[in-house]
């Protein structure tokens, strides 16, 4: 019984602590992790850097698109503007759906806002686009009812 319980404490030496193979293949593990890791650190901090230039670009779109949509009345035009920061921003106004806006006492105005600038090398993009409706001066039948209402108003005032 004595030698059994020497045999047991010499067998159970060995097996106290991890092998060599253990050891590599947690290091190997370890190591892949750690080279994933850094990867996505790195493809963060790259879009955070390429972020900081869309950010002013699209506050400045914000606010003239702000601009636009507080007027009353708008026109069909197609203006540029470049700002400090040297963003150009390319605003279109153009009526749309007339045919079916042509009896109605509003137009529907499709308001494009695009705002450029350059970055690395590239030209880099962005679109706002909204739409509004707005008073007509006039609608197309109105001028004729207008002239005919002021050819009866004459009419009196010449018989007198």
């Amino acid at each position: 019984m004595i030698q059994s319980e020497k045999h047991r404490q010499s067998g159970n030496i060995g097996h106290d602590g991890f092998t060599l193979v253990e050891i590599l293949i947690a290091l190997v593990l370890l190591g892949i992790s750690i080279a994933v890791l850094a990867q996505l650190f790195s493809t963060n901090l790259r879009n955070i850097g390429k972020s900081q230039n869309y950010v002013p670009a699209i506050v400045l779109a914000e606010a003239r698109m702000s601009e636009i949509l507080a007027k009353d009345f708008l026109d069909e035009k197609k203006t540029t503007y470049k700002s400090d920061d040297g963003y150009l921003m390319e605003v279109s106004i153009i009526e749309t759906m007339k045919e079916k806006f042509q009896h109605l006492p509003v137009k529907l105005m499709e308001i494009g806002l695009t705002v450029r600038w350059q970055m690395d090398q590239k030209e880099k993009t962005f679109t706002l686009r909204s739409y509004k409706t707005v008073r007509r001066s006039a609608l197309p039948d109105e001028p004729e009812k207008k002239k005919e209402k002021k050819d009866d108003e004459q009419q009196p005032a010449e018989k007198k």
